[in-house]
């Protein structure tokens, strides 16, 4: 009666979660986010996250920290204040940076995990270590307004803190919005990720390097119980020789992040795994995937709304290639006919003194703004950028005075832009998240539901048998 009892209420069960996923299925629609919705999600994040470290540079107290100091006093002294580190290396206790406060590791500055810290990997839970610098908010009150300058350097300090001891990333942020890490410095020597986030929104990462974590360089994971991040833009970052020990990436986004990451102009270079975009509808533009003496584990960039590594893309372009026009005064024009999002490129570098400009409306287009291309240009690959242009817009090339010319009305050594209309697709982005999550959990319980099953229906015959 009891094995009977036992089945019926396991059928029951079944069908429950049978009803539920049906219910749950007809209520998946499109996902409104879409390509265009990512490129003024980039604009805007790095705006109001630049805007926010400016403001907090002129208006906060700056406490200065020097290597004869203890850092973790310091930086709670630094508390919504700016924290200025001298050149040298000050030790790391695994310290929290909390919300409104900028911490400036200036050049020649470097933050190591010390030899003495203790780290005990019982003492977390699933899918948690600990960190050089971490950010813990809560989903009720998560951190905000936290800035980092990072001209120097984190250092995890592996050869003393391997993984079997605990795991450490260099920047743990977990629950934490509006923030952001820039500069040209270091995140390096981490038995974890370089850096990991988990439930960050609207933050903005660009310059750095990430180099040589025994995890990914750049890591977007997820708590337990699941939650995704969202609206993060990444630019012109470095990541190299990750990933290793752990098998990981230069530049993920992990299962099952939606809508989490733009990546801008990053180059992942001799990784164990360069790209692995496994998070639905991130984006990744302009990108680059270099591996020297053999690939060990190939790219995925299947989840992507959008990618362009290496020239190659899944961008859903118009088939027509608009084509320049000259004018006979050393200018190049196209004239837009429909309105809408253009992808624009060129497979050399646009600085003046290599021969030509581009123009929109005979406007120069403002090279310095790092959303349209990267630092430095690389040979034999295009660089690219997107705008929004209507009919009647114009987009021009002109030659200046450094250019040479087979005759006054041709222009040499360079390509054509090409320029291409990016069209809606809806399609791609039939996505719900919510459903992912359901069957994610269900399919955990279900393990969970059998295991305690099995445990229970091995204890009824154990006492049987005792009988």
């Amino acid at each position: 009666m009891l094995l009977k009892s036992s089945t019926k209420g396991l059928l029951i069960l079944l069908v429950l979660i049978l009803g539920l996923l049906l219910t749950n299925f007809y209520k998946i629609k499109p996902h409104p986010d879409s390509i265009i919705a990512k490129i003024n999600d980039a604009h805007v994040n790095q705006n109001i996250n630049l805007t926010s470290l400016i403001k907090a540079l002129g208006s906060k107290e700056i406490v200065y920290c020097d290597t004869t100091h203890s850092l973790a006093k310091k930086i709670l002294e630094a508390r919504e204040k700016i924290l200025l580190l001298s050149p040298g290396t000050h030790y790391s206790f695994r310290e929290t940076i909390s919300s409104n406060s900028v911490l400036y590791i200036p050049k020649g500055a470097t933050i190591m995990l010390a030899n003495e810290t203790m780290i005990d990997q019982s003492n977390y839970d699933e899918a948690v270590g600990d960190a050089v610098l971490k950010s813990w908010g809560s989903k009720d009150k998560p951190a905000t307004n936290i800035h980092i300058i990072l001209n120097g350097v984190i250092d995890g300090n592996k050869s003393v803190h391997p993984y079997a001891k605990g795991g450490v990333e260099g920047i743990d942020w977990k629950w934490v919005t509006n923030s952001s890490i820039i500069g040209n410095g270091e995140i390096r020597n981490n038995n974890g990720d370089g850096i990991d986030l988990d439930v960050v929104f609207d933050c903005y990462f660009e310059g750095f390097n990430i180099l040589n974590n025994d995890g990914s360089g750049f890591h977007f994971g997820s708590p337990r119980p699941i939650e995704s991040s969202g609206r993060n833009v990444i630019i012109d970052v470095f990541s190299s020789g990750n990933g290793f020990y752990h098998k990981r990436n230069g530049f993920d986004v992990s299962w099952p992040n939606i809508n989490t990451a733009t990546y801008i102009s990053c180059t992942a270079k001799n990784n164990y795994r360069n790209w692995d975009i496994n998070g639905n509808n991130s984006v990744v533009i302009n990108g680059l995937s270099i591996q020297h003496g053999g690939i060990y584990d190939k790219d995925n960039f299947k989840k992507a709304l959008l990618f362009e590594v290496n020239g190659v893309s899944n961008l859903p372009f118009s088939n027509k290639i608009l084509e320049l026009q000259n004018d006979k005064k050393n200018t190049y024009k196209i004239l837009i006919k429909e309105s809408g999002y253009y992808h624009i490129s060129t497979s050399n570098s646009w600085e003046p003194e290599l021969g030509y400009q581009i123009f929109i409306n005979d406007l120069l287009v403002d090279e310095t703004k790092k959303i349209i291309f990267r630092n430095q240009p690389i040979k034999d690959l295009s660089s690219y950028f997107i705008k929004h242009l209507n009919v009647n817009d114009t987009i021009s090339i002109m030659g200046n005075k450094s250019s040479q010319y087979k005759n006054e009305n041709e222009l040499v050594g360079f390509s054509p832009i090409n320029v291409r209309l990016i069209k809606a697709d809806e399609k791609r982005n039939f996505y719900n998240y919510d459903y992912k999550i359901l069957i994610f959990n269900i399919t955990n319980n279900i393990k969970f539901l059998i295991y305690r099953i099995v445990i229970g229906l091995k204890s009824l015959f154990g006492v049987s048998q005792n009988y």
